[in-house]
């Protein structure tokens, strides 16, 4: 398929090639290799084809990278799962298909787990201590946003290095082993009161995340 010049948007494309419209000329041989090709294998519509290009276009870097990049995005869920569907896509035409991650969209119940790591670069990120102290409580203990609000100064052993969260709706209390990092973050908090944070509300720690993932995204 090396050679393929895309055709001009508007004219009648033969058997097995594809209009282009012309703001998407410039792009790599790959990628207009890999519009030909899901014409050709997936059978995929001239509109359809185009808007996966789209996708292509603003996405850098190996297609874990474009997975990230879509998932860090402010878009619809609907808009990222065309996107990461086109990136899968891509991998398979590259010959390296990858894992799909799963993913929560307006159609089904599926939770969207990231992946180790895009957690480890969101919480290296992290400017507020707090936030940061509550984000790796959850990450290395499972711990919810109400049991990470709720965890005091006595459930922390700094000693045997162990943090027991007691569970809410349902969920049991444990204890668990924990990181020499989360603990050296969790002895430069300010003990103001018996609660390790002191968000008022649980939702607050939920809300700031959101909003730090927006600026950093």
């Amino acid at each position: 398929m090396r050679g393929i010049s895309p055709a001009v948007y508007g004219s009648s494309p033969a058997r097995g090639t594809i209009n282009v419209p012309a703001t998407e000329k410039g792009l790599g041989q790959d990628t207009l290799d890999f519009a030909i090709w899901l014409l050709r294998k997936k059978g995929n519509r001239e509109s359809t084809i185009k808007r996966k290009i789209r996708f292509l276009k603003y996405l850098k870097g190996t297609p874990e990278e474009m997975i990230e990049q879509i998932l860090r995005r402010d878009r619809s869920d609907e808009t990222k799962r065309v996107a990461l569907n086109t990136v899968y896509q891509y991998a398979e035409f590259l010959g390296t298909p990858i894992e799909k991650v799963p993913f929560r969209v307006y159609h089904n119940q599926e939770t969207y787990v990231p992946t180790p790591e895009m957690i480890r670069k969101l919480v290296y990120r992290i400017v507020s201590l707090p936030l940061r102290v509550a984000v790796m409580i959850a990450i290395e203990t499972g711990a919810s946003l109400s049991e990470v609000g709720n965890l005091k100064w006595r459930d922390i052993n700094f000693q045997e290095r162990t943090i027991t969260i007691t569970g809410v709706k349902g969920h049991r209390t444990w204890k668990y082993k924990v990181s020499n990092e989360l603990l050296s973050l969790l002895m430069q908090l300010p003990k103001t009161s018996d609660k390790v944070l002191s968000y008022k509300d649980p939702k607050y720690m939920n809300d700031s995340l959101r909003r730090y993932r927006k600026r950093l995204g």
